[in-house]
């Protein structure tokens, strides 16, 4: 059974006075969320109704080939808080980050994570990467090659530590 449209316009509050009531929009098939032209969950703000929220799902999956399965907006000012890209319900991005993140008052990057397959992988580079939400100055890093913690390049040490804290 196809279900066209709005399944119903829920209102949401997460119960934290710092989150938003939203509208939601679901699309489904079969009582499953799925969309092939556009996202499938549609977050809007209850007081503005600018979309705050897209989420891209096949078969309740998220799913986009040509861009983020997941987007978040601020409501204000409609500025991209965080992005992830999926792939058949994994995390899974080849050039860039899987997943964003954006401070909301100083727009800094406070996180980038590298992701194929579902796994933390980055052949050059940091696989996960964390920022001060003020300045933007590096906070830690940590290396991954398909799944598997790597030591930092320059430092090929046989103590093996989890996370180089900077």
């Amino acid at each position: 059974m196809l279900d066209l449209g709005v399944i119903g316009q829920k209102a949401r509050n997460d119960n934290s006075s710092d989150r938003p009531l939203i509208d939601v929009e679901e699309f489904r098939l079969n009582g499953k969320l799925h969309r092939i032209d556009g996202p499938a969950f549609i977050g809007r703000d209850k007081h503005t109704g600018a979309v705050c929220r897209e989420e891209y799902w096949q078969d309740d999956c998220r799913h986009r080939i040509d861009g983020p399965a997941l987007i978040k907006r601020d409501a204000a000012t409609g500025e991209i808080l965080a992005e992830e890209y999926w792939v058949r319900g994994r995390p899974h991005r080849r050039e860039g980050p899987a997943s964003i993140r954006k401070n909301a008052l100083t727009l800094v990057v406070t996180s980038e994570i590298y992701k194929v397959r579902g796994v933390l992988h980055r052949k050059r580079g940091p696989a996960v990467i964390w920022r001060d939400s003020a300045t933007g100055k590096l906070l830690m890093e940590s290396y991954w090659l398909y799944g598997r913690w790597q030591e930092p390049e320059p430092f090929r040490l046989r103590v093996r530590p989890q996370l180089r804290i900077i």
